[in-house]
């Protein structure tokens, strides 16, 4: 299925964003349609998804703690490829940042939040998929579960189109087809309503987004403050001041709200990002009981 005819298929249901996302792609459907998606970010094309890491502070220091440990998977699958999405990405010390970013994520993942890679029954539901460059990383990281990318119509058709050169296992989440996931990744479009209360009621799934949640209209913080508890492990790095941009919703007051109702449920940290927002890291306690017991 070409550009066009993806866009055509899933673009058509109605559905919100905020203020700041809209601005960001109200031309990117044009582009999508007319021009060469290789040349996004020669172009400069917002959104900026593929600019924004290129200089990350918060990257560079995520990365010199992966070099600590050179012959760690995670450090391995940050240098194992440079290449990833269109071209003129500008690199760091031969790094692309937007990567380092991904694997982090599965680091904290795996050694903060007790997940096994291995596992097939895991899975990880990234809102706001960016650059989609996570499938890259989960498929050299060699995971064996499945994954999620939620995100805007027109956002999952371009991750799809950078994920597919990577030749990696992908398939769009519809309505009004058979929504069974994939060993792989899928794409799941935030205007497709049943699938999307399905997904989210599953089992053995867990949250990641990197500010995109808090990037969000008011609707969509409501709806996933109410989806939370039910995955098991969660991460989320956000702004805590209001953005007006992102509608001026009060951020630190969301995210504590959300500590506080699963405070019975889950074990929550909230710490510093690196001077660049805040991170929330949450666990089922569950999973710790059954971690502990399997160590004594």
């Amino acid at each position: 299925m070409n550009i066009k005819d993806s866009i055509r298929k899933i673009n058509y249901k109605d559905y919100k964003l905020s203020k700041g996302w809209n601005d960001m792609t109200i031309n990117l459907k044009n582009y999508m349609e007319n021009e060469n998606i290789d040349l996004f970010r020669v172009n400069e094309v917002k959104p900026h998804i593929f600019i924004w890491p290129e200089d990350s502070l918060q990257n560079k220091y995520q990365l010199q703690l992966l070099e600590k440990n050179k012959d760690s998977i995670f450090y391995k699958s940050v240098i194992s490829s440079n290449n990833y999405g269109p071209v003129g990405i500008k690199l760091y010390n031969n790094i692309q940042l937007d990567r380092v970013a991904q694997v982090w994520s599965i680091y904290i993942l795996v050694n903060k939040l007790i997940f096994n890679l291995q596992d097939e029954n895991e899975i990880i539901f990234e809102f706001g998929g960016g650059t989609g460059q996570m499938a890259d990383v989960l498929k050299d990281l060699n995971f064996q579960g499945k994954h999620i990318i939620y995100d805007l119509p027109l956002m999952v058709i371009l991750q799809k189109y950078f994920i597919d050169k990577r030749n990696i296992k992908t398939k769009y989440i519809l309505d009004d087809e058979n929504n069974t996931l994939i060993n792989g990744t899928n794409l799941l479009p935030c205007n497709q309503n049943i699938s999307e209360e399905k997904i989210v009621n599953t089992n053995n799934i867990n949250f990641i987004a990197t500010y995109s949640l808090t990037e969000t209209n008011l609707e969509t913080h409501e709806k996933f403050a109410k989806y939370l508890p039910n995955f098991n492990r969660i991460i989320i790095i956000y702004w805590p001041q209001p953005v007006e941009d992102f509608d001026n919703i009060d951020n630190e007051k969301y995210i504590n709200n959300i500590v506080k109702n699963m405070e019975n449920t889950h074990k929550c940290y909230v710490d510093n990002n690196f001077g660049n927002g805040k991170i929330f890291c949450a666990i089922k306690n569950k999973i710790i009981q059954e971690h502990n017991k399997d160590f004594h």
